[in-house]
């Protein structure tokens, strides 16, 4: 509410409780926010493998019913009571209130998964080999329902003509009418049918020359059909969804080949064919080279092809993009934003929403990857392996980066979505074919497990991994854009996982390490880190440390019993990038330190 200058947001229940020592009404929306929100999953499996002679059926069952709830703060908004409204204060005139809708209650969201997954196949030996067929279904139905969210053509309506009241709880009528129950319902399923025979074909140096071959066809369906009062924009989202509907066959075949060539010395030889429909064909060759250069060392290296179609998901609206509205740094030459803050004559900041928009051009990306590694195993209780990666991807499916559509205007007018007064409101997201995406990684994997007598066993896994490079061409012709180092892209991961296991007792720790990284999205980026960071040294989000503990029991009859401490020290986020939350959701723990007890029971 207006009051003297300042704006207060004034809720309609405003009980004694929540109001502060002088009287005022207080928001204390994230009282009623859920950090963590709550599950519970069901699941029953059933498998049964029966015998016919040389030949075994068998029959893979499971189902699995997950419901999840959250909530948030209830809606904000401003509103302008009429002249006449029996609630408008003003000297005569429209006013404004910044209210919160409290009668309304939080915004709550429960959702109802419930995944389906039925296979049944026939198997048997053929010589020295084996064949397998089988045919798979998999389904998965979810039901969203979203309640607390304002409706804004029954609620302008139920202002004008004085059904709706501030400071007080509105009758249940009006309440249902102005925040109606939403409802949404989605449905994936994947159908189809494989089989592979695999055999010795000759005799080599090194041992038996085996043979495999397969071929697998499929079907995918997606079906999302949210409420048509969200479809329509009836109920405000900062993306408005869409009716999403597709269906497609894929099928492949390939063949494979382990040739021990010499004594110490394999080659795995495979050749793949893919054809999606939509999407043409590809063969994807693959050879890998394991040489024992003595007892315990390996030297070993592969080189593949890909290829991979756009999922149904990625084809339509994907929801993989992010749907929040946001303030970020504009260059002044796609000014003006409908909301704005001039930083300098190159810049400004603009609150914008995002939306997902689809990409009919959308191709199959191809990819080539090249390994090469060692691995030392000096005994059964320890190793280590050292691989270097280089993955380049052509055709990459990825989001095209908002920096380089603002710098780039031009070519990506569509995505650009100006209100009437041709103000920027909305950025339109959409994946794109990228020109190239060049990754190369070092990863280091360790492995130790020691028994000290009387004290139980320890087993210990160190892993080191090192982004050497990560470079991407958006746009084929146009120069290379460096990541590695930047934006949620450290150099830097590891983990150090400890388990001590002594009688029924079992203490595991796990301790992983998140590096530095840069402000700026990539290197040609042009948002830079603004002047009030760099000032107090915050241009680089720090590297960090988390650390969780678990203890599990197992020495009462069918019983175990687990007590888990999720963040052990309750290390706060310090993240510094756009846009400006608290919080980095790639990395960081936002509940802080978190315990779990829980209790398993396996009938035996």
């Amino acid at each position: 509410m207006l009051d003297r200058s300042q704006v207060r947001f004034r809720p309609a229940d405003c009980a004694p409780s929540k109001r502060s020592r002088l009287g005022v009404c207080l928001d204390d929306g994230a009282g009623v926010t859920s950090l963590q929100g709550s599950l519970n999953s069901r699941s029953l499996m059933a498998r049964i493998d029966r015998s016919f002679g040389d030949v075994e059926a068998y029959a893979d069952a499971r189902w699995t019913r997950v419901e999840q709830g959250q909530q948030s703060a209830p809606v904000k908004d401003s509103l302008q009571l009429p002249v006449g409204h029996p609630d408008n204060r003003g000297p005569g005139i429209m006013t404004i209130y910044d209210y919160t809708f409290a009668d309304l209650g939080p915004v709550r969201d429960t959702t109802v998964s419930i995944s389906r997954f039925l296979t049944l196949g026939l198997r048997g030996a053929w010589g020295d080999g084996e064949w397998d067929i089988h045919v798979n279904d998999q389904h998965n139905d979810s039901s969203d329902e979203l309640m607390g969210l304002l409706r804004e053509d029954t609620f302008a309506e139920a202002v004008r003509k004085g059904a709706f009241h501030i400071d007080t709880v509105n009758a249940e009528a009006v309440r249902s009418a102005i925040s109606p129950v939403l409802h949404r319902r989605a449905e994936t399923t994947q159908s189809g049918i494989s089989g592979h025979v695999s055999r010795p074909v000759a005799e080599l140096p090194g041992g038996a020359a085996t043979v495999a071959i397969g071929v697998e066809a499929y079907r995918d369906r997606l079906h999302d059909a949210p409420d048509p009062l969200i479809l329509t924009s009836r109920v405000f989202q900062f993306q408005t969804p869409s009716i999403r509907s597709e269906d497609r066959w894929s099928s492949a075949a390939y063949i494979e080949s382990l040739l021990p060539v010499m004594h110490r010395f394999d080659v795995d030889v495979a050749w793949r064919f893919d054809r999606s429909k939509g999407y043409g064909h590809a063969w994807s060759p693959k050879v890998g080279l394991n040489w024992k250069a003595m007892d315990g060392l390996s030297i070993r290296g592969t080189w593949a092809r890909g290829y991979r179609a756009p999922t149904l998901l990625q084809l339509n609206h994907p929801a993989t993009l992010a749907s929040v509205g946001f303030l970020t740094q504009v260059p002044n030459n796609v000014l003006p934003c409908a909301e704005g803050v001039l930083i300098d004559r190159y810049s400004s900041y603009c609150e914008l929403r995002l939306n997902s928009i689809s990409n009919p051009q959308l191709k199959a990306e191809t990819s080539s990857s090249y390994t090469l590694g060692l691995v030392w195993a000096p005994s059964d209780t320890a190793s280590v392996a050292l691989d270097y990666f280089r993955i380049r991807r052509d055709n990459d499916i990825n989001a095209l980066p908002i920096p380089y559509v603002l710098t780039n205007p031009e070519r990506y007018p569509r995505l650009f979505e100006r209100n009437a007064n041709h103000e920027l409101v909305a950025l339109n997201q959409q994946l794109t074919n990228l020109g190239k995406t060049d990754a190369r990684v070092i990863d280091l994997e360790s492995r130790y497990r020691f028994e000290p007598g009387r004290v139980g066993r320890f087993d210990i896994r160190f892993d080191v991994n090192y982004l050497k490079r990560l470079d991407r061409t958006i746009v084929s012709g146009m120069p290379v854009d460096h990541y590695a180092g930047y934006a949620s892209q450290p150099r830097w991961t590891a983990l150090l996982g400890i388990d001590w296991r002594y009688r029924d007792w079992t203490t595991t720790a796990n301790v992983r390490y998140t590096g530095a990284y840069r402000y700026p999205t990539s290197s040609a980026s042009f948002q830079t880190c603004p002047d009030y960071l760099a000032t107090v040294g915050k241009c680089t989000t720090p590297a960090f440390v988390l650390v969780d503990l678990n203890l599990a029991y197992a020495g009462i009859r069918d019983w175990t019993v687990a007590l888990n401490v999720h963040n052990l020290f309750d290390h706060s986020p310090a993240y510094y990038g756009s846009p400006g939350t608290a919080y980095n959701p790639l990395f960081d723990d936002v509940v802080g330190r978190a315990y779990q007890l829980s209790f398993t029971w396996h009938p035996h």
